[in-house]
């Protein structure tokens, strides 16, 4: 007997399923022939498309794919920030216009940002690509990504509404670029592999080496301008750094990182939004992905004003953003470690109460306190590291439970979302942040050192509200019913239907030729009704109309094909495969 798809769904969606149910869907594969080891690399399945998937799920990351995995982030580190923070104000000449044109640029550049990942990553699960679909997808990011950056460089040359219209072109094809390249990053990590500690190494990899290279491009100009290199050789030199990225990247993806095939998902845009309505453990995730980045994003926008203005000492603001980032490089293997020990979710949740607990001491520093500000930094920043990289490895768990309800992996449209949802946070973090000192002190607030009398409303913005959004996260986190046992029950529930539904594909395929005799008697008019009483196969095809609904029509009389009825019920074969529901 075939066990349903719902059945199979049902089980591996509750994790209260006993042992001897286990060893069934175990037994149960081995008597429909093994549908192969899921350690073995080779191990290839028939899909609904009738070509193959290769079952990547249980095999271990190399080292070399681990790190041509982590490379492929390593382009978008190396070229965002000097674009934002170096290469566009040096086309700003510091008149009103010229600050007007150049806002209204960057805020359609952000729009765009905020609306491409979903777009994008809905894009990426649609495309006809069944081979190299996220390889794809990054070569065409870092192919559009170089070209903007070669606008960006000719528009040395330009003024007028000629440079606005450069600079405008070049954030469009570098964020599109951007966008496009870190999706199929994250998108490729979660069907890469299947194997809950293999998909943390991933991430945590791939959040270091792209943490290191952001701060590279951050210290990489100011070196430059150290060595009083013109500032006008920035824009090409950025080029021929990405584009030696790039290529470096593309080498190591074309010899180490295997392409899992995986079948397009004809799936509309808004039916791609109610599955965050069912499916709870995804959109707890997503959830409290959104408060930690919230919360991650305030004590940092406010880091200037807390130097300036609470320690009333400028200088220790590159201690404070030192001490940061180190521990937070400290924290990736720390909490790489403790995740492979104790659980991905069990680690997250230890992370946010910690970083909870260090954030309520903040309200209590005065004027001197620089130490005291830079050792709480640190403790932030130790588990800051946590929350860049654990909640994507989760996501990626994620993926394995909407492959298994929906029948389909939409890795690139699920982290697609995940981008959206971090960089409206973010930016919330920062209206939050302004708007705050903006009411406190007025506009002038903004600056750093300016707003000393909005000293309350700083700390608590860094402190107490991060804190509070910590615990929210909390309550998302804590009992998440996605350890590694429950993943593993995932992986065999994904596996058995798919021998199911090549059972069905199969049995499909033999029945055509089996039935087809008897079709043409049917079309031609003939009553086989000889042919049905001797063969004694009346009871066995009632039994397997799908609908309920006799052969023979409405009068259940065998020998009359639906003439009584003035309908035809179509040959048997054309049922739906053993496992789905019927109407």
């Amino acid at each position: 007997m075939v066990t349903g798809r719902n059945d199979i769904v049902e089980r591996a969606t509750h994790p209260a399923q006993s042992s001897q149910d286990r060893r069934g869907d175990r037994g149960h594969l081995d008597s429909q022939g093994d549908p192969g080891d899921p350690g073995d690399p080779n191990d290839q399945r028939a899909t609904a498309s009738g070509g193959t998937i290769d079952d990547a799920g249980a095999r271990p990351v190399s080292g070399a794919a681990l790190m041509a995995h982590a490379l492929l982030g390593v382009p978008t580190a190396l070229s965002l920030p000097a674009a934002y923070l170096y290469l566009v104000p040096t086309h700003l000449d510091g008149s009103g216009q010229a600050l007007l044109v150049g806002g209204l640029i960057l805020a359609a550049i952000r729009l765009l940002d905020t609306v491409a990942p979903w777009l994008l990553g809905y894009w990426s699960d649609r495309t006809p690509w069944r081979s190299g679909r996220r390889r794809r997808g990054w070569l065409l990011g870092s192919l559009l990504l170089l070209l903007g950056l070669l606008v960006m460089a000719l528009a040395e040359e330009q003024t007028g509404p000629g440079l606005a219209l450069l600079l405008l072109l070049s954030g469009v094809l570098c964020t599109l670029g951007w966008v496009l390249s870190r999706l199929s990053q994250l998108a490729w990590g979660a069907e890469l592999t299947g194997l809950y500690h293999q998909r943390s190494r991933l991430y945590f990899t791939a959040q270091l080496l792209f943490l290191l290279t952001i701060c590279a491009s951050v210290a990489l100009p100011l070196l430059i301008a150290e060595a009083g290199w013109p500032t006008i050789e920035l824009p090409w030199l950025l080029l021929l750094g990405t584009l030696g990225a790039v290529a470096l990247s593309g080498v190591l993806m074309a010899t180490s990182l295997p392409g899992p095939p995986s079948d397009p998902a004809p799936e509309r845009l808004l039916s791609s939004f109610h599955r965050l309505r069912e499916s709870p453990t995804w959109r707890r995730v997503l959830i409290a992905h959104t408060l930690t980045t919230l919360a991650n994003t305030l004590p940092v926008v406010l880091a200037a004003h807390l130097a300036y203005d609470v320690v009333a000492d400028g200088r220790w603001l590159l201690p404070i953003v030192a001490a940061y980032l180190g521990c937070a490089w400290l924290g990736l293997p720390i909490g790489l470690a403790l995740a492979q020990r104790y659980g991905k979710h069990v680690c997250w949740s230890a992370a946010l109460i910690f970083a909870a607990a260090v954030l309520v001491w903040l309200p209590l520093l005065k004027p001197g306190d620089g130490l005291a500000l830079v050792i709480l930094a640190g403790l932030i920043g130790l588990t800051a590291g946590i929350d860049w990289s654990l909640p994507a490895a989760i996501q990626a768990d994620t993926v394995d439970t909407e492959t298994l309800r929906h029948d389909g992996a939409r890795a690139g449209f699920q982290f697609g979302l995940w981008m959206v949802v971090s960089k409206l946070a973010m930016a919330a973090a920062l209206l939050l942040a302004a708007g705050a000192v903006v009411l406190a002190v007025g506009p002038s607030g903004l600056m750093p050192g300016a707003a000393a009398e909005a000293r309350e409303t700083i700390l608590w913005l860094a402190g107490i509200v991060p804190a509070i959004l910590k615990l929210f996260a909390l309550t998302q986190v804590w009992r998440l019913p996605l350890d590694a046992t429950r993943q593993n029950q995932l992986r065999e529930s994904i596996q058995l239907m798919r021998a199911h539904r090549a059972a069905a594909e199969a049995a499909q395929r033999v029945r055509p030729e089996q039935t087809s005799p008897r079709q043409e008697e049917s079309e031609k008019g003939e009553a086989p009704e000889s042919s049905t009483k001797e063969s004694g196969d009346a009871p066995e095809q009632e039994s397997e109309c799908p609908t309920g609904v006799k052969e023979s029509g409405e009068t259940g009389q065998p020998g009359e094909t639906g003439r009584r009825s003035g309908r035809r019920t179509g040959p048997l074969w054309l049922k739906p495969p053993p496992g789905r529901n019927t109407p």
